[in-house]
């Protein structure tokens, strides 16, 4: 009774009924209370299932650096990356329209409207999937004719290059992303995450 006031009291939006079946679904045991070990437990399975971990990939809307596409061809582009994300990560969304600029290997500065698709995941399920979708936007920036795209995971943001980067390139796409996975815990210190290489 003491759980299922307190979910109340928390105004979730819950019913007490819901609350009653989070309990029963809770108390492993059976025997009406819910001890540390079950509570550890549901809290660890739901930490393992929350889609919390944001994917976003932009999506240019030029073809071959300067070329404008029409609007038409950026919903199709959109529409392609929604459901590579929705397929691997259970949906997608696409933002409005944004005014971006990026340095091109020449050294002009392209400035160009460019759209958001977001997605939500958890730490595993980017795991298994960081691959695939890396191979599948490189794929589009040669599809599309872009020497890159902008790929973001957690709040860090990752180049995807057409072609094989340099190895500068390659630093400087790796070092980022091995600092995120440090800070999402997939690692616990530097050694562990970096082990003594000998040339």
């Amino acid at each position: 009774k003491a759980f299922i006031d307190f979910l109340m009291s928390q105004k979730l939006g819950l019913t007490k009924e819901q609350a009653s079946n989070m309990f029963k679904f809770a108390d492993k045991d059976g025997n009406g209370d819910l001890d540390a070990s079950e509570i550890k437990f549901i809290c660890a399975a739901v930490a393992n299932h929350t889609m919390s971990v944001p994917v976003r990939i932009i999506v240019p809307s030029t073809q071959d650096v300067s070329g404008k596409i029409s609007k038409e061809e950026m919903t199709k582009r959109c529409d392609q990356v929604l459901e590579i994300l929705s397929h691997l990560f259970g949906g997608a969304t696409t933002s409005g329209s944004q005014r971006g600029a990026y340095r091109a290997e020449t050294g002009k500065i392209v400035y160009e409207d460019v759209k958001s698709v977001t997605s939500f995941c958890t730490k595993e399920l980017w795991k298994e999937n960081v691959g695939q979708v890396r191979a599948k936007v490189a794929d589009l920036c040669r599809e599309w004719g872009q020497e890159c795209m902008g790929m973001e995971f957690a709040g860090y943001l990752e180049y995807v290059y057409a072609e094989e980067p340099s190895a500068e390139k390659l630093w400087d796409s790796i070092v980022p992303r091995l600092n995120k996975r440090r800070q999402l815990g997939w690692y616990k210190n530097v050694s562990e995450m970096m082990p003594n290489f000998e040339p």
